[in-house]
């Protein structure tokens, strides 16, 4: 069991190293990458890796989503 979680923090870790270079390369592009949903992907990455302790990982999900609900109403807000 430790294992699984060991592989999946390193797993988390190596997909933000190669996740976050490409973001913000893209970030660039048409539609940038705010800052705010980089680390709204960064906290729904991390609550994957604590999947066994069910309580870290969802509040650090939560913490993704209503990071990723505040970016997306900024964005509105800024079209308008």
């Amino acid at each position: 069991m430790v294992l699984d979680s060991q592989f999946y923090i390193l797993m988390s870790g190596v997909v933000l190293i190669v996740v976050v270079p490409v973001l913000i390369m893209i970030k660039n592009r048409i539609n940038p990458i705010s800052t705010l949903g980089v680390l709204a992907l960064i906290f729904i990455a991390f609550s994957m890796a604590f999947d066994e302790e069910n309580a870290v990982g969802y509040v650090l999900a939560g913490i993704g989503v209503i990071l990723a609900i505040i970016d997306i109403i900024r964005k509105i807000r800024n079209e308008l």
